[in-house]
C-alpha cells in the first residue's frame, strides 16, 4: 500500500522468509483505552474503500486479507507513531503528518528493516525508504480505521517486495471512518527522531552505569500497548527524542525504574548491629569496664542519625535511628564475666533521590557476651542475631515534559516494597589494660564478622513499575584496632573515650537484582559497596548512682562518603 506509513513491534521478530503476516505484537485493533467500535468490515472490502480515497491505483490491500478491519472512534486522546521520509525529495513520499499510524508499543527495540518488513513500508522509486518517525497525539472524538497491516510482497509498481506485515495499524488520514477532511491537527505530529538501523527507541545505547543496567533490560521486555508500563515508556520515549544531543534527561529518569534506593538497606542494618553489639559489650569505659561482682542489669537508650552522600550508582540518604536495649550481666569469678541483652531498633530514611523516596527498618535482636580476663590480658566477645523487617516507598517523579498537546507525560508513582532480612553478628576483641598515673589504658585490637540474609520480596502500587526484588546473601569481615581511655574527674565519676579503626577484610558487593513483576528476566545494578575503613571516636561521662550506674555517651562512625553520630544514656543496677 503505497501510503501506508508507520513502525514496528518490541519482540524480536524474524525477518523475511516465504510466510505472510508476522504475528500479532503487544496491541490489539481495538486495544486502545476508551475506544468505542462504531462497526466492522473485511479487509478485502476495505480495498474498495481506499480507491475510493486513493483512486483506482491503490490496489494493494490495506489490511491483512481474511481479517477483520474496525470502525472506532476515540473517546480520550491516546499517543502512536508515525514511519516517514525525510527529506521528502518526491511527491509521492509519506511526510511526516499523514495517514497511517501504528502503536509505539510496537515499535520499541526493532530496528528499522524490522519495522519496514513488520508494516510493509513503501520501497520509492528511488530505491528509499522511511528513516524517520514522529509522535501523534490522536484527540478525542477522532473517527478511525484500525487493523492488521497486510503484506505487500509483489507490489505493481516495479519496487517488489515491501514487507510482510502483521503490525496494528491506524488510518486517520484524509476520509478516515467516512469523515470529509482530516481530523488530526498537523501541529498534533510533533516529537519526530531518526530510524537509524539500529534498534529504534531503544534506552540502553544511551545510557551508562545503573542507568545503562535498567535501561537495557526496559529495551527487551514485552509492553502490553496501553498499559501502565507502555504510558511510563512513553515519558522515556519522549526523553529520548528531544534530548537526542544530552543524556542526561533520559538517564536521570531511567535510573528511577531501578531498585537502587535498597541498596542502601545493606548499610542501615549494618550501623543498628554496631550499635548493639557497642552496648552488648559495654557501659561506659570500654571492654576495661569494672563491674561489681554477682549481677547486674542495665538499660539503654540512643538516637543516632546517619548520612550516606550519594554516588552516579546510588541516591544518598539520610536516617534517623531510635532503640531501647536492656540486658543483664554475671560475674562468675574476678576472670570471668557473661551477659546477655535485647535490643528493638527503628530507623526512618529519606532518600535524596529525584522522588524523595522514603523508609523504615525495624530490627529485633538478641545477643550474649563474655570477658575472660587473664593477668593482664582479656578476650571480649559478643554474638548476636535479629531479625529485620521494614517498608520502603520507592517514589517515581518526572515532570511533564510539555512535547505532547493535550497530554501528560508525568510520572507520579509510589512503588511499596516490604523487605525482610535475618542478621547474626559476631565481635571478638583481644586488649590489655595498663594504668598510667590516673589514666586507665585499653589498647585492642579483634574481628568482627556478620552475615546478613535479606529475603526476595515484590512491590506494590506502582501500576506496571512494580519491582520483583532478588534475595541477596552476604558476608563481612573487618579488622579493629583501637584505644580506650578512662580518667576519673571525682570520686565517683569517669571520663571515658575511644578510638577505634576498622578495616574491611572482605564484604558482599553492593549490586542489587531485580525485574518488573510479571515480566521475565533480571537486570543488577551496582549501589555502594560496604566502606573500605571506618573511624568510630566516641566519648562518655559514666558515674555511681544509688547503687548502680549511670552514663550518657556520644559514638561516631565516620567512613568514606558516610557518617554516624550517636546520643547513648543508660543506666545499671548492681545486685
Amino acid at each position: 500500500m503505497a501510503f501506508r506509513h508507520t513502525a514496528a513491534i518490541l519482540a524480536a521478530l524474524a525477518l523475511p522468509g516465504a510466510s505472510p503476516a508476522l504475528a500479532a505484537g503487544t496491541a490489539t485493533a481495538t486495544g486502545i483505552p476508551g475506544l468505542t467500535v462504531l462497526g466492522t468490515a473485511s479487509a478485502e472490502s476495505m480495498l474498495t474503500v481506499f480507491q475510493g480515497i486513493y483512486g483506482t491505483t491503490q490496489v494493494n490491500p490495506p489490511f491483512e486479507p481474511g481479517t477483520t478491519a474496525y470502525v472506532v472512534r476515540t473517546t480520550q486522546p491516546f499517543v502512536a507513531v508515525r514511519s516517514y521520509v525525510s527529506p521528502r525529495d518526491l511527491p509521492g513520499k509519506a511526510g511526516q503528518t499523514g495517514g497511517w499510524i501504528m502503536p509505539i508499543a510496537e515499535m520499541r527495540g526493532l530496528t528499522r528493516a524490522r519495522i519496514l518488513d513488520r508494516w510493509a513500508l513503501p520501497v520509492y522509486s528511488d530505491g528509499t525508504r522511511n528513516n524517520t518517525m514522529t509522535l501523534v497525539v490522536v484527540p478525542a472524538g477522532v473517527s478511525f480505521w484500525s487493523g492488521v497491516a497486510g503484506p505487500i510482497t509483489d507490489a505493481v509498481d516495479g519496487t517488489g517486495t515491501w514487507g510482510r506485515g502483521g503490525g496494528i495499524q491506524y488510518y486517520v488520514g484524509w476520509g478516515a471512518a467516512g469523515v470529509q477532511g482530516y481530523q488530526v491537527p498537523a501541529a498534533n505530529y510533533t516529537v519526530t527522531g531518526s530510524a537509524d538501523p539500529g534498534p529504534v527507541l531503544a534506552y540502553g545505547p544511551r545510557l551508562s552505569g545503573a542507568a545503562k543496567a535498567v535501561g537495557t533490560y526496559l529495551d527487551g521486555v514485552p509492553v502490553a500497548a496501553y498499559g501502565g508500563l507502555d504510558r511510563a515508556l512513553l515519558t522515556l520515549d519522549v526523553l529520548n527524542l528531544t534530548s537526542p544531543a544530552d543524556a542526561a534527561p533520559l538517564q536521570a529518569a531511567v535510573r528511577q525504574f531501578g531498585p537502587e534506593v535498597y541498596g542502601a538497606l545493606p548499610h542501615v542494618l549494618d550501623h543498628q548491629r554496631t550499635l548493639f553489639l557497642d552496648a552488648l559489650g559495654r557501659r561506659g569505659g570500654g571492654p576495661e569496664a569494672v563491674l561489681a561482682s554477682g549481677l547486674t542489669v542495665w538499660t539503654k537508650a540512643l538516637g543516632a542519625a546517619a548520612r550516606l552522600g550519594g554516588t552516579d550508582e546510588m541516591a544518598g540518604y539520610r536516617s534517623a535511628t531510635w532503640a531501647g536495649m536492656g540486658g543483664a550481666d554475671y560475674r562468675v569469678s574476678d576472670a570471668l564475666e557473661i551477659g546477655v541483652g535485647g535490643a528493638y531498633l527503628r530507623s526512618r530514611l529519606d532518600w535524596k533521590d529525584a522522588g524523595s523516596s522514603a523508609g523504615r527498618v525495624e530490627t529485633a535482636m538478641l545477643g550474649v557476651h563474655g570477658t575472660y580476663t587473664l593477668g593482664g590480658v582479656f578476650l571480649n566477645g559478643q554474638v548476636a542475631g535479629g531479625t529485620s523487617w521494614g517498608e520502603v516507598s520507592r517514589r517515581i517523579a518526572i515532570a511533564d515534559s510539555g512535547a505532547l498537546p493535550g497530554i501528560s507525560t508525568a510520572i507520579a508513582r509510589t512503588a511499596t516494597g516490604k523487605p525482610r532480612a535475618e542478621s547474626i553478628a559476631s565481635r571478638l576483641d583481644l586488649g590489655t589494660e595498663v594504668t598510667l598515673e590516673s589514666v586507665r589504658v585499653t589498647p585492642f585490637i579483634g574481628l568482627q564478622h556478620a552475615w546478613l540474609n535479606g529475603r526476595g520480596f515484590t512491590e506494590s502500587g506502582a501500576d506496571g513499575l512494580n519491582l520483583a526484588v532478588d534475595g541477596r546473601d552476604g558476608h563481612s569481615l573487618r579488622s579493629r584496632a583501637g584505644i580506650a581511655l578512662a580518667y576519673p574527674v571525682a570520686a565517683d565519676w569517669t571520663l571515658d573515650g575511644r578510638l577505634l579503626w576498622s578495616q574491611r577484610l572482605s564484604a558482599a558487593s553492593g549490586t542489587v537484582s531485580a525485574g518488573l513483576t510479571g515480566q521475565p528476566g533480571s537486570f543488577a545494578v551496582d549501589t555502594a559497596d560496604e566502606s573500605a575503613w571506618s573511624v568510630q571516636p566516641a566519648l562518655g561521662l559514666s558515674g555511681r548512682v544509688a547503687g548502680g550506674w549511670a552514663y550518657v555517651r556520644y559514638e561516631g562512625d565516620l567512613r568514606r562518603n558516610y557518617r554516624a553520630h550517636a546520643a547513648v544514656a543508660g543506666a545499671a543496677l548492681a545486685f
